[in-house]
């Protein structure tokens, strides 16, 4: 994400997103990230 700003972006505001939730559990909020950062390795691979 360093090297792409695109993704560096849309990761930072998943996270901007996530934070105005409450989280019970931390492995939730964890969980809620996997989406977004499947989607940038995979475009990192060049799956995407």
């Amino acid at each position: 994400m360093r090297s792409n700003e695109r993704d560096h972006d849309k990761y930072a505001q998943v996270k901007r997103n996530l934070k105005k939730s409450k989280w019970r559990h931390v492995r939730s909020y964890a969980d809620a990230k996997t989406p977004i950062m499947l989607e940038i390795v995979d475009r990192s691979n060049g799956i995407r």
